[in-house]
């Protein structure tokens, strides 16, 4: 019993580390402005069952290129898509299953929206619409059908800076019916997307805060700093935070880079 007790006891004290380790997963700490960016994409493609059509796993890879308004994004991509499999073909002489692949290459205009956009995990949700060049079916002309293509999208990114995004989605993407079979396509995505028009200006001396009493034992002031928003510098104002045990925090700084700059984000460090 007194082995439990310890083992709840230690979970219990473990908890308010690892809710603060998720809270800054989803915390501003990451300077957001707005600018063009480009990206690939690449993973699986499941051409669902239909039909006499039984497709295995296929694979897709694409490109895009894109505006990010800080929350809302705009983007146009082109990828291409292939699944091999078998299905029931028609012959003057009678039936048989044959072998074969399914190719097609859509072009999408997509809209999306970031949550926590500043944060260092950003989860987002997202739609398109477009045209797809699908085959006509396991045998026939190559993606030689033009068809209206539409895809749902739900992903969640990891922003390594402010300017560089690793992301994991999944969408549900679809065509009108090419005739042989129904096209609708479930999809796993890894991607990487890069953003220009990060500050070419420095940002201004830092404000002086008033930063009182802390609202309770164990919080620490996570200082003020200047973002880059929408082309100029916007001021964040601190707050008071939680504490870690063991870490210390070290506040956001600006650092030149190239002909510009780039700021180093807040951060908890051991020690």
């Amino acid at each position: 019993m007194s082995k439990r007790l310890l083992l709840a006891a230690a979970a219990l004290l473990a908890l308010p580390a690892s809710a603060n380790a998720q809270s800054d997963w989803f915390s501003a700490t990451q300077p957001t402005y707005q600018g063009f960016y480009i990206g690939a994409q690449g993973g699986l493609n499941w051409l669902l069952n239909n039909q006499s059509y039984i497709m295995d796993t296929g694979w897709t890879l694409g490109g895009k290129v894109g505006y990010d308004f800080v929350g809302p994004r705009v983007e146009v991509e082109g990828m291409y898509h292939s699944n091999t499999g078998s299905a029931v073909v028609a012959f003057p002489t009678g039936y048989a299953t044959v072998s074969g692949k399914i190719e097609q290459v859509s072009v999408m205009g997509n809209v999306l929206y970031d949550f926590f956009p500043g944060a260092m995990i950003t989860p987002y949700i997202g739609g398109g619409l477009g045209v797809g060049f699908v085959d006509a079916n396991i045998q026939g002309c190559k993606m030689c059908l033009a068809m209206f293509a539409y895809q749902g999208i739900l992903g969640v990114g990891y922003n390594a800076t402010p300017a560089l995004r690793i992301s994991l989605e999944g969408r549900y993407y679809g065509t009108t019916n090419p005739g042989a079979y129904f096209n609708n396509n479930i999809m796993a995505l890894l991607s990487v997307s890069y953003k220009f028009g990060q500050p070419e200006v420095a940002p201004p001396p830092p404000r002086v805060e008033v930063v009182g009493v802390a609202p309770a034992a164990g919080y620490v002031w996570i200082g003020g700093y200047w973002s880059w928003v929408g082309g100029r510098h916007e001021w964040v104002g601190g707050h008071w935070a939680a504490g870690r045990q063991g870490y210390h925090w070290v506040g956001h700084a600006w650092v030149r880079q190239g002909d510009g700059w780039r700021m180093r984000p807040g951060h908890w460090e051991r020690g």
